[in-house]
Formats: structure tokens, sequence, C-alpha cells
């Protein structure tokens, strides 16, 4: 009897496992949740500095950007000069030139002491995650806007795509504008939706030539 249990049990046991198998061929394995990762992995990106967009309430770029620096973050507030006409007179202005954002450098871990700031909404990211930006397009970007003036401009991403190979702002991609004068550039970041236009001389200026999709048969 027992040895007749046994046999049983073995033949349930091969046919769970073949079903399984049959079902998994239809049905492939989810990819593993993010507290499945490597703990080292997941330890690194806490640790690990790195520049992040702050998503704020309205009009309270300024005081998001005070908040952090009198709490030792880096940060950096890309600003802009305008000329306002007021009641009595015109008054030059100094204005965020992505509204609503502003850059924080640190690492995850730390992140508890930007959320809790007054006027910050959120760190920008995917599905919950902030998502980190390049360190190079922060810098490209900082020391761009120390030299040429910009502007904010509607986000876009259509148009002859180009790319900065000399100057300010090199290294950076952006959509080139047609107009009679000197070439304008529209430059966005894709993980805020927020763009600026520059003028750029076009002899520093290389198009980007995009590789079409394959075609299906």
């Amino acid at each position: 009897m027992l040895l007749a249990a046994c046999c049983l049990r073995l033949v349930c046991l091969d046919k769970e496992s073949r079903t399984a198998e049959n079902d998994g061929s239809r049905n492939p394995p989810s990819a593993p949740r993010r507290s499945e990762e490597n703990p080292s992995r997941l330890e690194a990106d806490l640790e690990t500095e790195h520049w992040y967009a702050v998503y704020t309430a309205s009009h309270r770029e300024k005081p998001v950007a005070a908040y952090l620096l009198q709490k030792g973050l880096q940060n950096y507030l890309p600003l802009y000069e305008t000329v306002r006409q007021w009641s009595d007179r015109r008054v030059q202005l100094q204005m965020p030139l992505f509204p609503g954002y502003l850059f924080v450098h640190l690492a995850l871990r730390d992140r508890l002491a930007v959320l809790q700031t007054p006027g910050v909404v959120r760190l920008v990211g995917a599905g919950g995650t902030p998502m980190p930006l390049v360190a190079a397009e922060i810098e490209n970007l900082r020391e761009g806007l120390a030299k040429v003036a910009a502007e904010p401009y509607p986000y876009t991403a259509v148009g002859q795509a180009v790319r900065v190979m000399q100057g300010p702002f090199q290294g950076m991609e952006g959509v080139l504008l047609r107009r009679k004068a000197a070439p304008r550039v529209v430059i966005s970041l894709k993980l805020i939706e927020r763009s600026f236009v520059v003028d750029i001389d076009s002899s520093l200026l290389a198009p980007i030539r995009r590789k079409p999709p394959d075609r299906k048969n």
C-alpha cells in the first residue's frame, strides 16, 4: 500500500509539473518586483547622489530653493530675465525658466528632507519612483544659461532635430526653428516636459539623423 501511494504521488507531481510548464509557455513569468532585486543594488541607489527634478506648487520655486539651501541641500533653479509692466513703471525680474520645477542634488535616502519642505509636491519620476537626471545635462544647462540668454518655450519634440556641437549647451539636443535672423533652437528636458529657446549660430549645430523605424513585412 505504501509503495502504491508513493507511485500515485509521483504521477500527480509529474502531471502538475507538465501543466505548469504548459501554462508558463503561454504566460511568461512577470518581471521581479523591486523588493526582489539585489539588496546591494537597492542600497547603492539610495546612497548614490544624483540630480532630481522637484515639482513645486505654483509660484513656489524660489521659496523652495531657499528652504532647501537652508537645509544644506544643493539645488539649482534656472532663471531668466524679463521685463514686466507694472501700473507705474517697468520692472526687470528674474523668473523661473521652467515654471513649477527646480533641481536638487541628493541621495534618495535624504528625500524626506525635500518632500517635507513647504511648497514641494513631489520628486519627478515614474511609478512613484524618482528618476535621476544625467549630471552632464544639468551642468551643460547651468554653464549655458550663464553665457546665453534664454526664455521659456512651449514643450515640443517636432521638427529638425539638432545637436549643439560647440559653445554653450554643447552636447545638448534640440529642435531647430527657422527664422530670417539667427537660428533659434528649442532645447527640451523630457523628464519634466519643459523647453526653452536660445539663439545659436548655425555653425555650432549639427543635424541629427534619426534611424527610420523598421517596416514590418
